[in-house]
């Protein structure tokens, strides 16, 4: 369950990093061997890859969400086959370190177990 929520991050910073590249290929700004000053790239300004960088930023939240959902679903799953019940509330799942963290932004149902965002 913990290399899903640290695979889930990895991914979507590898994802940012890969758009940050991109756009800072894209850009006019000169190295230090031109004469450039420090060599940091500065983005050229184009709002089209801004937007694009959001898009995607929006979409890895949204996976490491769906990953986070999913994990504390399972979670809740071991929790009633070990315990023969559902966990009062989802910090029990922490306790019995079948979860890291609880996630924020869940509502959980400890009469049915359901969990949903």
């Amino acid at each position: 369950m913990r290399a899903f929520g640290l695979l889930s991050l990895l991914l979507a910073a590898g994802i940012i990093a890969y758009l940050m590249m991109n756009q800072a290929g894209a850009s006019s700004a000169t190295s230090p061997a031109q004469g450039g000053g420090t060599g940091i790239t500065v983005p050229s300004g184009d709002m089209g890859n801004a937007k694009a960088l959001e898009r995607e930023v929006d979409a890895a939240r949204r996976a490491v969400a769906t990953d986070d959902l999913e994990s504390v679903r399972r979670a809740v799953t071991m929790y009633r086959a070990q315990e023969g019940h559902n966990p009062d509330n989802l910090g029990q799942l922490a306790e019995k370190g079948l979860i890291d963290h609880v996630p924020e932004g869940l509502n959980y149902d400890p009469a049915t177990g359901k969990v949903e965002h």
